[in-house]
């Protein structure tokens, strides 16, 4: 499946705006100084799809013992200036150093990444406010909720993510200072977060209030959090970690 690319960051500067906790360069190449084309999400094994400078989300595992010489080369012939793909247990030496001969960046995926979620994730990092913004994002206008996450952590001091009405995260903020709890790990993974027994009351509280409230976490290793109310299209709340 593929998504249109509008004009906007450098493939590079999403990967740093997405931060480690999601996705990292394993391979540097000429693709990260450039505005990735289209996101296609490809299975390992079926036949690609030939683009002009996009960005290949390869999903599932490379066949063990596979030619990865002949993975990268493939890649690379049918136009993609990237390649993103978990470990998963697998040595990437290999392929690295093929990518690396091939000029093409290699960016390796959190294994506990949901691959729909990442492509989201993406395309909202990467939104132009003066391009086209995929339909699906079309309320938000900008798109570029993981700057206003990051400049709402620098005012609090603490990270910040902004959700959906289904509690679903669209943005973070990226501040390694920041620790990262577990309900926060699995949120930017795109995982089902744990649900506490005071998850369902935190929520109702959110959305009825009209000011920032606290959200104590009342379980062990999940820090304390603050929810701040958001009313505009697909955005119901930012939440700040507090502890």
């Amino acid at each position: 499946m593929t998504s249109p690319g509008p004009a906007g960051p450098t493939l590079g500067e999403v990967v740093a705006e997405l931060g480690p906790a999601a996705v990292e360069v394993l391979t540097g190449g000429a693709g990260l100084g450039r505005v990735p084309g289209e996101l296609v999400l490809h299975g390992a094994g079926e036949p690609l799809t030939p683009v002009d400078g996009g960005l290949l989300l390869l999903a599932g595992a490379l066949p063990p013992g596979g030619p990865v010489a002949d993975v990268v080369a493939g890649v690379a012939a049918a136009g993609y200036d990237a390649l993103a793909l978990k470990a998963l247990g697998a040595d990437l030496t290999g392929l690295r150093d093929a990518a690396a001969a091939a000029g093409l960046a290699v960016l390796r995926v959190a294994d506990g990444m949901d691959w729909r979620h990442l492509e989201n994730l993406l395309l909202l990092a990467r939104a132009d406010p003066g391009g086209d913004t995929p339909a699906r994002y079309a309320e938000i206008g900008l798109g570029d909720l993981f700057a206003l996450a990051d400049t709402i952590a620098d005012a609090v001091g603490g990270a910040v993510a902004v959700e959906d009405p289904h509690g679903r995260m669209l943005a973070y903020s990226h501040h390694p200072r920041h620790e990262i709890d577990e309900v926060r790990r699995l949120g930017i993974l795109g995982r089902r977060t744990p649900h506490y027994s005071t998850t369902a009351q935190s929520y109702h509280r959110a959305t009825r209030a009209e000011r920032a409230v606290p959200v104590p976490a009342g379980e062990p290793g999940v820090a304390d959090r603050i929810v701040a109310p958001v009313r505009s299209g697909p955005v119901a709340g930012c939440w700040a970690w507090s502890g």
